[in-house]
């Protein structure tokens, strides 16, 4: 909470300490900082589609309490600096730990604003202007980023998921593989690092996750569950032999029948990458994957046939050590060396998660914008809000019918996932998402 504290009050200094040099009538530059403060109004948008909140800057009232707990004086923030901000459709809006409409914060609430990077201005000595990049109210910002406040009685009293039976958890879960109609999931799972190094790691207990020896290391694996006519079966471990002492093994990629897969490895003393494992049955053991050699030394992560193809495979890898991801390909078609993909997808940003459509559709997330390519530019996937909903890993079912994607959980130390489906409705745009465990499949249409 230290560390807050001197953060907040440095930007507190910064606004004030900066006052007296501006010109009253021109807007000046100033540095993007998070903004604390309460609701006093909100503007429905006009023509630009552009909601106007105006923010009564100042410390939220838990901090204040705990400065005075600690017999502190806590932060002084200049009376009347105001603030107005401008929030569109690609701004992020939480409340209460869920996606949420602006219109759900009342006048008077507690609101954290993350600016647009490089839009603040000052206007005379008490009026900020900023576009947000995300609002966000501050019991759950402080959940997320001040996990040592004192907990409100309704955030500590959040229902704890812990149920192996379950898909969705208090631990990671992500890398949704859908087969079947989207009646069959492979996911991957693993437990959160908790705020406390003296506490247990975070969320269901699952077979595997847990190294004995070594109790408190992360472990990743993937799992299998089917639906049926009561939901979803209990999550079973995939068992791949030659990978107990792996700390991710992460399947990203089965074939329709089951007997093929592709899957993600790291161990703590090498690189990670990815090989194939195959098994003679779709109930048997799968056999020690073996490394795809073609993507030579470098080798990759998260890889998936293109479409039709047992030779073409895309992947994700760093060019050069310590850059950004990108998704490659190879192809034999191509030669022997994989090549990155054009630069509608290859770009500086990190681009990563690659699944295949049953079009041949490419989806791969890019920064935190979950994209997908099936005509000539990517297309951003969008949930039917009136703002940015955040969702990545997107992978199609086999039919083209639904999307199965993970949507984040602001929560401290990782951000939690958890995987939700909904209907494509082309365009890029989605239906309402469904938490996966609650999917039934054409039944949710009716």
């Amino acid at each position: 909470m230290r560390q807050f504290f001197v953060v907040f009050t440095l930007v507190a200094v910064l606004i004030t300490g900066g006052c007296n040099m501006l010109d009253p009538e021109r807007p000046t530059p100033q540095p993007d900082t998070t903004l604390f403060g309460n609701v006093v109004e909100l503007t429905k948008p006009g023509e630009d589609g552009l909601w106007m909140i105006r923010v009564q800057i100042g410390t939220p009232r838990a901090l204040t309490r705990a400065k005075e707990g600690e017999g502190r004086e806590p932060p002084v923030v200049e009376k009347g600096l105001m603030a107005e901000v401008s929030v569109g459709a690609d701004s992020v809006v939480y409340m209460r730990g869920e996606p949420a409409i602006l219109e759900a914060f009342n006048p008077g609430s507690e609101v954290v604003i993350e600016p647009v990077v490089g839009t603040t201005r000052m206007l005379g000595t008490s009026f900020i202007r900023c576009e947000a990049s995300m609002v966000m109210d501050f019991e759950s910002y402080a959940t997320w980023r001040l996990p040592e406040l004192p907990q409100t009685d309704e955030s500590s009293s959040r229902e704890r998921r812990e149920d192996p039976a379950s898909i969705n958890s208090d631990g990671l879960e992500q890398a949704p593989v859908v087969l079947g109609d989207g009646k069959v999931l492979y996911f991957s799972a693993s437990l959160r690092t908790p705020v406390d190094e003296t506490q247990e790691l975070i969320g269901a207990r699952r077979e595997g996750l847990i190294d004995e020896s070594a109790p408190d290391q992360v472990r990743e694996r993937s799992y299998r569950t089917q639906l049926g006519e009561e939901g979803w079966s209990q999550p079973s471990l995939v068992q791949i032999q030659g990978l107990n002492d792996a700390a991710t093994a992460r399947v990203t990629w089965v074939n329709s029948d089951e007997t093929e897969c592709l899957v993600t490895v790291r161990r703590s003393d090498e690189p990670p990458w990815f090989g194939k494992s195959v098994r003679s049955r779709p109930r048997g053991t799968w056999s020690e994957p073996k490394s795809v050699v073609e993507l030579g030394p470098a080798g990759g992560t998260d890889a998936v046939y293109l479409a039709g193809s047992k030779t073409q495979i895309a992947y994700v890898s760093q060019l050069f050590e310590g850059g950004t991801t990108d998704v490659f390909l190879y192809s034999p078609k191509l030669g022997e060396d994989p090549q990155p993909l054009d630069p509608r997808i290859s770009t500086p940003a990190a681009e990563w998660g690659p699944r295949v459509g049953p079009k041949g559709e490419l989806l791969f997330v890019r920064g935190d914008r979950q994209l997908m390519l099936s005509g000539e530019n990517p297309e951003e996937l969008k949930l039917p809000m009136p703002h940015r909903t955040l969702l990545n890993q997107a992978a199609l079912s086999p039919e083209g019918e639904w999307v199965f994607f993970c949507r984040p959980n602001f929560t401290p130390v990782q951000i939690d996932q958890d995987i939700y489906v909904a209907k494509w409705l082309g365009g890029g745009v989605l239906s309402e998402p469904i938490a996966v465990d609650e999917w039934r499949g054409a039944a949710d249409l009716d």
